[in-house]
């Protein structure tokens, strides 16, 4: 397998997290069902993400 580098990484987190972002502020319909993930909302999907962000956000941080 091969590994990106941390630089590449970082940079695709920050370019999908704008993304999702962009949605959310947009007015998008917060109920409306992931393409990708068919069981999920938008809102669940930003619940989930917003979490786990939080979540590596403290690691880092300690």
């Amino acid at each position: 397998m091969t590994l990106l580098a941390h630089d590449r990484y970082c940079d695709a987190i920050e370019l999908e997290v704008r993304r999702l972002r962009d949605v959310v502020t947009s007015g998008a319909d917060l109920s409306a069902t992931v393409p990708t993930c068919p069981d999920w909302s938008l809102e669940r999907l930003v619940r989930h993400t917003g979490g786990a962000l939080r979540w590596v956000e403290l690691i880092v941080r300690t």
